[in-house]
């Protein structure tokens, strides 16, 4: 057994947490997730991007670097468009699209970091089609595996991103919507997309052990099919149908509906007696997020007026 006092360990110098983007994205183990098809590829193809670029990421300094992408979704069509789109690609950026028979993660990543040492980023898209059955709902295994990764990660001093798709059904926290509570514990940083269908702005939560807890809130692009920041100011931790509405409001800028269309058009769970009383309790979230809220009548039937007093303009 090892005893360290703390004068001993307060005498040494350490170096300074490194990142790769700089307050959101450090060397280790991150975990990224979030719901199907809501555009977390597109995110992590810019990120990738920005990376062997140089460019800023929402605003945050990169370490310009080499980066390998995991796309184990998509062919190299739709990368070739959505690079296209993004002008993200850059010669500093691989790829790999498929494993072969055999062929194991853990083994393509040790091989991959060997011959390209200047390689600081690596993503692995979808975890799940990487390594089978990597993710259960045993606390022991998943914090096996995850240490397993995490240790590859800081062997090489590179970020290792994960990509997962979220737990379904609701929870009392982010990290709670990850799948395998064993990996969550044991990343260094977990990234989360969250947004509503109806509506092209999203939030990305960041938290981790050396970087602050954030809700970044960015805007999907879909002519560049990229994501940028927004100035539109959100909480996601409020009431899951109340967010969903002021996205959606946000995005259309003006809102005339019943209760019952709101309902429908944004798939809530919600009668419209529920919905109307939401809207009423919380006029100041509203305001505070530049929507004016109104009752109102067109052809004799009763409506939701909501309208986004955009700051900027």
């Amino acid at each position: 057994m090892e005893v360290k006092n703390s004068f001993n360990i307060m005498g040494k110098k350490y170096n300074s947490i490194n990142y790769i983007v700089e307050g959101l994205l450090p060397v280790g183990l991150t975990v990224f997730t979030g719901r199907e098809k809501i555009g977390k590829s597109f995110l992590l193809l810019q990120l990738a991007g920005s990376i062997c670029n140089g460019e800023s990421f929402m605003e945050h300094e990169v370490e310009k670097s080499e980066a390998l992408y995991l796309a184990l979704e998509d062919t190299d069509a739709r990368l070739n468009n959505r690079m296209r789109k993004q002008k993200s690609f850059s010669e500093n950026l691989d790829f790999i699209t498929e494993m072969q028979n055999g062929e194991s993660l853990e083994d393509i990543l040790h091989e991959y970091m060997n011959k390209n040492p200047k390689c600081r980023c690596i993503v692995v898209d979808h975890f799940l089609l990487a390594e089978a059955g990597a993710v259960t709902a045993e606390y022991d295994h998943d914090l096996q595996v995850a240490r397993k990764y995490k240790a590859i990660a800081d062997s090489y001093n590179i970020s290792l991103i994960l990509v997962i798709h979220e737990k379904k059904g609701k929870a009392n926290s982010q990290i709670e919507k990850v799948i395998g509570r064993g990996l969550s514990a044991s990343a260094d940083c977990i990234l989360r997309l969250s947004r509503n269908d109806s509506t092209t702005i999203a939030t990305l939560y960041a938290a981790g052990r050396d970087i602050e807890e954030s809700n970044l809130v960015i805007e999907f692009d879909k002519k560049t099919c990229r994501w940028n920041p927004s100035n539109v100011e959100l909480v996601e931790e409020i009431d899951y149908n109340l967010s969903a509405i002021i996205n959606y409001v946000v995005s259309k800028k003006e809102v005339t509906m019943s209760a019952q269309e709101l309902a429908s058009t944004l798939k809530l769970k919600l009668n419209p007696v529920a919905i109307a009383s939401l809207l009423d309790r919380n006029k100041s979230i509203l305001d505070s997020n530049g929507i004016s809220f109104e009752r109102g009548r067109t052809n004799g039937k009763r409506k939701c007026i909501l309208k986004y007093n955009d700051p900027v303009n």
